[in-house]
């Protein structure tokens, strides 16, 4: 088939959602793009760049990473690009390069990150033809310092793998993620509240760290850092059909952003909502009153026992406009 422009979406394989959002264009506009995926390399199999973005003078191996990926997309030629960013090499002179493909080309970026994690960000998206961004905070501050209209978008999930099923629920309350890095204390606090309170509510309780058995100095490193809650650890990492398995045998899934993405909305909360779990969701401060969240342990404490006694109707409609679809919907109007 001979397709008319080709779309790519350039997306960091820490966010493991590169091939579904590719996935969901592609049945999009199937007769339409010839789109294709390429994913930036940000794991430990990448060393060099690994350790280059915790090591400011490597910082120049960020910039060899970039100018490879800079010369893949440039022999793609892509009319349309989609960059999905959480860690990214990328920076200014990138884009700017980018821009030369042709004088048509059209870059819409994702920020899954907030801006004070990569300071980049302000650049590449005042160099962007539009932009949208999982926190209201930031979209605030980018409205402050650029006249760019920025979408709201939060996360997504993914109805053919995350959906509720009746059936007995066996664990009371679940935690999958990582917590050892600096920007989770927040979540390191509440994990603690929660392995306190298993105890003394006498909880079927699990959390599931983002190492392996497979990575042992990184599990032993997630083990000293969550030593607080470690009788409740189990090793990851786990994605997508696990974890939706999980969820549906879950009464409570905790749900605690990192420290800077306080107003974010994770792909943890939706998928679990649509597995028909509880979400019971940390806020530090809080200005409205919302019955699932809690800011303290006695708080916790209150919601847990309330959502074990009340079994949570669940209603397919409060979470409808958060699908990959819904989100594939809100950046494709920016290509017509």
């Amino acid at each position: 088939m001979k397709y008319k422009k080709r779309f790519l979406i350039v997306a960091a394989n820490s966010l493991p959602y590169g091939k579904s959002i590719t996935k969901a264009f592609q049945e999009k506009y199937k007769n339409e793009f010839q789109i294709k995926l390429l994913e930036v390399d940000v794991s430990t199999k990448n060393f060099l760049y690994f350790i280059s973005r915790n090591v400011k003078f490597l910082d120049f191996l960020k910039i060899i990473y970039a100018r490879q990926l800079v010369k893949l997309i440039k022999k793609f030629n892509p009319d349309y690009i989609l960059f999905f960013l959480g860690p990214c090499p990328f920076t200014k002179n990138d884009f700017l390069e980018l821009k030369k493909i042709n004088k048509k080309i059209f870059i819409y970026t994702w920020l899954c990150d907030v801006l004070d994690y990569n300071k980049c960000f302000l650049d590449i998206i005042k160099l962007s033809n539009k932009a949208g961004s999982f926190s209201q905070n930031d979209i605030n501050l980018i409205n402050k310092r650029f006249n760019i209209e920025i979408d709201y978008l939060p996360m997504f999930y993914e109805p053919n793998i995350f959906f509720n099923i009746n059936q007995k629920r066996n664990i009371d309350i679940t935690f999958i993620g990582g917590w050892s890095n600096k920007r989770f204390s927040n979540r390191r606090k509440c994990l603690s509240w929660l392995s306190d309170l298993s105890k003394e509510l006498n909880l079927n309780t699990i959390i599931i760290a983002r190492s392996s058995i497979k990575k042992p100095i990184l599990f032993i490193f997630d083990l000293i850092k969550g030593r607080y809650f470690a009788k409740w650890i189990k090793p990851g990492p786990i994605f997508g059909t696990e974890i939706a398995s999980i969820y549906r045998n879950s009464k409570i899934v905790l749900d605690c952003s990192a420290d800077n993405q306080s107003d974010s909305s994770p792909t943890r909360r939706f998928e679990a909502l649509a597995c028909g779990s509880t979400v019971l969701t940390y806020k530090k401060e809080r200005f409205d009153k919302n019955d699932n969240y809690f800011s303290s342990k006695s708080e916790l404490r209150q919601l847990i026992n309330k959502a074990i006694i009340n079994k949570r109707e669940f209603n397919c409609e409060e979470i409808r406009e958060h699908t990959i679809e819904a989100r594939v919907e809100i950046i494709s109007q920016s290509f017509k």
